[in-house]
């Protein structure tokens, strides 16, 4: 007799432990809970991605793209979904830069009229000029 359907039911548990401590405010034990189930099914691209999206939510956005980029490799069924997500993930990472860096941020062709003013806006407030980011 195989003890698969019982670490199933385990790893299904603890990844609704995981959503439930989510839910509750619990970021830290939710991340926890889906390392945990995780460590017991590396295979699991559920549960690879849930914990890829509570780190996100915690701003470790390297260790995301990391745990993405592995689930891919377990998982080339994944790719799309995973790329897809990576996708999302480093547009996140540059708007974080644009922000805190001053990184220019990289548009689709040329900038609308109204981009252009809010990007000028934004160089007036990160050179500390309040006055000329509200003319922008």
């Amino acid at each position: 007799m195989s003890d698969r359907p019982h670490a199933q039911t385990q790893e299904t548990s603890m990844l609704t432990k995981a959503g439930e401590l989510f839910r509750e405010g619990a970021l830290q034990a939710a991340i926890e809970a889906a390392n945990a189930a995780v460590k017991a099914a590396p295979a699991d691209t559920g549960a690879r991605i849930l914990l890829a999206e509570l780190l996100l939510f915690a701003g470790n956005l390297e260790r995301a793209d990391t745990l993405l980029d592995a689930t891919s490799t377990v998982d080339p069924s994944a790719a799309l979904m995973v790329s897809e997500f990576r996708q999302l993930l480093r547009g996140e990472m540059s708007r974080r830069q644009v922000l805190s860096e001053g990184r220019p941020p990289e548009f689709l062709g040329q900038p609308t009229p109204t981009q252009a003013h809010l990007l000028q806006a934004l160089v007036a407030l990160r050179a500390g000029d309040r006055a000329a980011a509200a003319e922008a």
